[in-house]
């Protein structure tokens, strides 16, 4: 019984979607990916990354990206980060791997990217 549970786990990891975030900004931000159910939306994904370096999110079974975002927190002020909405019709796909990088924009400021 340990052993089929173990398989069933692997299973569900292995078609897994995931989303790959480099963080080239001037601090860390805390990045949130909404996943696409069937008939809802929800975070199902929320990792920290520090200045850089990399994460990964990865979303549960086979439930696809739907948007991508996050803040980040300069000088005692928090900022959110554009949003990268996943639908299939703007140039990210829904349901692939997704590599995002947060870049370093004017003055302060960082923004999401897709790589």
């Amino acid at each position: 019984m340990v052993v089929a549970t173990l398989l069933t786990m692997s299973a569900a990891n292995a078609g897994a979607w995931h989303v790959n975030i480099k963080n080239s900004c001037i601090t860390a931000v805390w990045i949130e990916v909404t996943g696409e159910h069937l008939f809802w939306h929800r975070v199902d994904c929320s990792v920290m990354v520090s200045k850089g370096t990399t994460a990964t999110c990865r979303l549960p079974g086979a439930i696809c990206p739907f948007d991508i975002q996050g803040t980040y927190k300069y000088d005692r002020s928090i900022y959110d980060l554009n949003r990268l909405h996943c639908d299939g019709t703007e140039d990210i796909c829904c349901c692939k791997n997704v590599n995002v990088e947060v870049v370093k924009g004017v003055g302060n400021s960082c923004h999401l990217e897709r790589r």
